[in-house]
């Protein structure tokens, strides 16, 4: 057992991460950047074979009864080694606005024996998720080709529609009709 004890182990831990967008709508995608380190642990360093980090959504910090959505799978990790993981998440369309934590582990399924099993997480992200990005249809300029008509003439309205972007952002608009009034529903007024 001693001898067993003397062994070299590898430590897996975090040095920096990133995401991307901590305000993403529902259906947006967000990408996780994560660097992991194998640090030496006091009786030297040894390599880390295959891994597994585990990416979590809660609407609390503490993940409480969260399972992860996510196993990213990492190839392993050499001796005093460090290693990247980009991952693209999908926010659910699903999701009501408001607050969540992302998070992740890092060898979430216990594969590799570390000297130090405390620090692999779960570390987060607050995010905000905001509703879906709406259109915002307003007239840019109109002009009518003749304000003094007389029975039977033609008069052409020429109507510049503007799509701006909301607060939250900003959407193809799709089909839409104008509507144009006068003293008759018909083309002829």
């Amino acid at each position: 057992l001693a001898a067993l004890e003397a062994l070299p182990l590898p430590n897996l831990a975090k040095v920096t991460d990133h995401l991307n967008n901590l305000s993403p709508h529902t259906g947006d995608v967000v990408t996780a950047s994560i660097t992991i380190t194998n640090q030496p642990c006091s009786n030297g360093g040894a390599s880390a074979g295959a891994f597994h980090v585990g990416f979590y959504f809660s609407p609390n910090s503490s993940f409480s009864g969260a399972t992860p959505f996510h196993e990213a799978a990492i190839s392993g990790c050499a001796a005093n080694g460090t290693t990247l993981l980009n991952q693209n998440m999908t926010v659910s369309a699903s999701t009501a606005p408001g607050i969540y934590y992302v998070g992740y582990k890092i060898d979430d399924e216990n594969e590799v024996t570390e000297c130090n099993e405390g620090d692999n997480g779960i570390f987060y992200w607050t995010i905000t998720v905001l509703p879906p990005p709406q259109p915002d249809l307003t007239k840019g300029t109109d002009n009518l080709s003749n304000s003094s008509t007389h029975a039977g003439d033609t008069v052409t309205a020429t109507v510049t529609i503007t799509n701006g972007s909301c607060a939250g952002g900003g959407t193809n608009a799709g089909t839409f009709h104008v509507g144009f009034y006068g003293l008759s529903t018909s083309t002829s007024f």
